[in-house]
């Protein structure tokens, strides 16, 4: 469990990282139409609530340089709709591009967006994979207390999230990311799908977690083997070895206690009466 001033240091980051790409995608989006170059299998960035796609920067960059055409779906908008009309506009966007070996990367809301298209709307299998970064799956506790009902759609006992927990067939396809500390999503509802790739790092923006997970280090270690074109194998985490634990060092053989010599009891020291000078010792004469 990580120390309160470590949690709170996590969440200033994860603010200030939310604040800072907010305002960078809205005035400095970048542009769209170079980032489709590539000959690795195409990439479908969904972004989360009320992210912009260009929230996603870290992270469309790192696939981008690993050679992979990356396409976002600039009809989302903020990401503020259902998310049933949102993996309809998904779903539109990958067959009019015609895309197929699609990879889907998802931040928050962009994962069940993701798993929505997958599980009903892609009756060709277009889609391959997806990589969901801090989406909770099962819901968050804390939805019941928020005010707007985009936010409240992620309650546990929403119908949509309460329908995708029961489709089970697609979750062998998913790697999902979460770091040790979510603001929003309590543990309680961390995510349920099959392969789970913890950070060890705290916070629930794509920065956050991406920059210091497997997903991030793309641009410099490659692409992963699920995202690489004519490859059957699936990517899975890197596994840390254990660090050997330390021996117990021997402890001393403790010695025998030998009993301490019994001292010799001391002779308790009589006064000596002084004897009576030889001059009165002899006898007087007559």
């Amino acid at each position: 469990m990580a120390s309160l001033g470590r949690i709170l240091s996590w969440w200033g980051q994860d603010y200030a990282y939310a604040a800072y790409w907010q305002v960078r995608a809205t005035l400095r989006p970048g542009d769209k139409n170079a980032l489709r170059s590539g000959t690795g299998r195409p990439v479908v960035m969904v972004p989360g609530v009320w992210e912009p796609w260009g929230f996603l920067g870290p992270v469309i960059e790192a696939l981008h340089g690993a050679g992979h055409p990356v396409h976002v779906v600039t009809a989302l908008g903020r990401n503020s709709r259902p998310v049933e009309d949102s993996a309809h506009i998904v779903a539109d966007f990958i067959a009019e591009r015609d895309l197929h070996d699609v990879v889907i990367v998802a931040h928050s809301k962009g994962g069940l967006i993701g798993k929505f298209v997958m599980s009903e709307l892609d009756p060709q299998s277009r889609i391959t994979s997806m990589v969901a970064i801090c989406t909770p799956f099962a819901g968050s506790d804390y939805a019941r207390f928020m005010m707007t009902r985009t936010l409240r759609a992620f309650s546990p006992k929403d119908p949509t999230t309460l329908r995708m927990q029961r489709n089970l067939e697609v979750n062998a396809r998913i790697t999902t990311i979460s770091g040790v500390f979510d603001p929003h999503i309590p543990p309680s509802s961390r995510s349920r799908e099959r392969r789970t790739s913890p950070s060890k790092t705290g916070g629930t923006s794509a920065s956050s977690i991406a920059p210091r997970s497997p997903t991030s280090s793309w641009k410099s270690r490659g692409a992963p083997q699920s995202c690489r074109r004519g490859s059957s194998t699936r990517w899975s985490p890197r596994r840390r070895m254990p660090r050997p634990r330390p021996r117990p060092r021997p402890r001393p053989r403790s010695r025998p206690r030998v009993p301490r010599r019994a001292r010799p009891r001391r002779r308790a020291r009589t006064r000596r009466r002084p004897r009576p000078p030889a001059s009165l010792s002899r006898p007087m004469p007559r």
